[in-house]
């Protein structure tokens, strides 16, 4: 009896294409909805306003993922308290990457508009980052 020693052959399906956007992508994305003030027209009937610490919070993330850790040379003088404490705030971050950073960033937003990402007003800007979501 001769034994049939053919290999069975499998294939391999790829995952599914998926279009979501890159980190930097979804960062971008962030960073215009904030400087666009786009919270105020999503929210606006809404009482809630950023405290300190999310502004902190929002600056320190933001200034990480765009300049890479605090530099000693960053630091500013000792009387203007609001600069010393932005300073302080990113340099707690220490040697977080920028993409880790990042995505912080979008989190915290997340956090204080959590239906940010499917304002209409970001349509455009979607488009012109190649977002396809």
């Amino acid at each position: 009896a001769q034994c049939d020693h053919t290999k069975k052959t499998t294939t391999h399906n790829p995952p599914p294409q998926t279009n979501m956007p890159s980190v930097e992508q979804k960062f971008q994305l962030a960073v215009r909805y904030v400087h666009n003030s786009y919270a105020a027209e999503q929210y606006g009937d809404s009482n809630r306003s950023l405290s300190n610490d999310d502004k902190l919070n929002m600056y320190k993330y933001y200034k990480q993922a765009t300049e890479g850790p605090a530099k000693a040379s960053d630091k500013p003088s000792f009387f203007n308290m609001v600069a010393k404490a932005k300073y302080n705030a990113w340099s707690s971050l220490g040697d977080m990457g920028k993409e880790e950073a990042m995505k912080e960033y979008v989190k915290v937003l997340e956090n204080l508009a959590p239906e940010w990402y499917s304002f209409d007003k970001l349509e455009k800007d979607k488009k012109e980052l190649g977002v396809t979501d």
